[in-house]
């Protein structure tokens, strides 16, 4: 395919569809303020890029009123290989690079994706992202805000909601850190087993088990409990975020077995519930704790109304703190909590190191060190 007509007649057809050369796309005036697709995609299509480029022609300073894709996979199932771009640069204007509606399914292997500001959107149906890189087209990067980026995939919430926009990301690098929910109920685009860890300024997901002991993100609790289920060893907290349940005794992260190092790297992490933080048990569990930040303002707050700890550890289990803040607030009565306990008869559990802790610290047996 050597134009956008060629490659309109090709899309048409379906089937194995491979670029020729780089293809600038026509983006005519449309009195709406709705999204419209240049290229659809009705019919199951290999779309190969085979490193050529697809974009957008505007004459600089061109408003447009209507937001436009470049390509809306329409019912079909597609596949895009090659390491080529597909990039949405529109000026200031807001534009896509791939939209997908009807139940379509969308699988990208490789390649570059640029939005301003998604790069992809499910409005009804699937994507995959087993590999590629994904950002803010150039205008986008240079003006918008960063929170946007959260943004550059991006499912329609009440769709996501119902479940009839899914989203899953195997592999890929995004301008995101997709270790923090974009959804309201803190679901993840990653699926288990599945960590992102950060590149420069980028933001890359892989595999958990071929490399555990690399620096994955949680930005969340649905991160934090996945890289702790998956034996993640080297966990850097990135953004701030509740753990518990409110109102709940439930526990909010359980560490059972392996070793483990949490950096809170200057985050806060918020038990909204009225049992444990963070519980921690079994003779071969070992987690260490610590802040890297330069204002050492990683805290864990073990909450308050219950019977709440920011830390319980028992079974042989042992904890090492090298910085951090860690504090309790009362149970339901006003009365003080123990901030850290390390519990069970002869458990030969043990915590040691050195931070900052207020409420009680109760030690119902086992050994229990502080260096100051």
């Amino acid at each position: 395919m050597t134009d956008e007509a060629s490659l309109r007649g090709a899309l048409a057809l379906g089937g194995k569809v491979t670029l020729e050369s780089d293809i600038a796309l026509n983006v005519p005036y449309y009195d709406t303020t709705s999204l419209v697709p240049i290229l659809t995609i009705v019919k199951n299509t290999n779309l190969n890029l085979n490193g050529r480029k697809i974009y957008l022609s505007l004459a600089p300073n061109t408003q447009l009123l209507h937001a436009p894709a470049i390509l809306c996979v329409d019912g079909a199932t597609v596949e895009i290989n090659g390491d080529g771009i597909i990039d949405a640069e529109a000026g200031d204007n807001t534009s896509y690079g791939i939209n997908i509606i009807n139940n379509g399914s969308l699988t990208v292997n490789s390649g570059t994706i640029y939005g301003a500001t998604t790069a992809i959107q499910v409005q009804k149906g699937t994507l995959v992202i087993k590999d590629g890189f994904f950002d803010f087209a150039k205008t986008a990067n240079d003006s918008a805000p960063a929170e946007y980026k959260k943004y550059i995939i991006n499912a329609i919430d009440a769709n996501w909601k119902n479940g009839s926009a899914k989203i899953k990301i195997y592999g890929g690098t995004f301008g995101h850190n997709y270790s923090v929910s974009t959804e309201a109920d803190g679901k993840l685009y990653l699926p288990d087993g599945y960590g992102v860890v950060q590149e420069g300024d980028y933001y890359t997901v892989k595999k958990i088990a071929n490399n555990p002991g690399k620096g994955y993100l949680a930005g969340s609790a649905a991160a934090l409990n996945n890289l702790i289920s998956n034996s993640a060893e080297n966990i850097v907290i990135s953004d701030d975020f509740n753990i518990g349940t409110a109102g709940a005794v439930t526990t909010g992260i359980n560490i059972s077995n392996g070793t483990f190092s949490i950096d809170l790297n200057g985050h806060t992490l918020t038990n909204v519930g009225t049992g444990f933080a963070f519980t921690v048990s079994g003779s071969g569990t070992h987690l260490t704790l610590k802040d890297s930040s330069k204002k050492k303002s990683g805290t864990i707050y073990g909450g308050k109304g219950g019977n709440n700890q920011v830390l319980n550890v028992s079974g042989g289990a042992t904890v090492d703190i090298y910085g951090g803040n860690y504090t309790v607030g009362p149970d339901n009565n006003g009365q003080g909590n123990s901030c850290i306990e390390v519990a069970g008869l002869g458990s030969n559990s043990s915590v040691q190191g050195s931070y900052l802790a207020e409420g009680y610290v109760s030690v119902a047996s086992g050994e229990y060190f502080i260096v100051q």
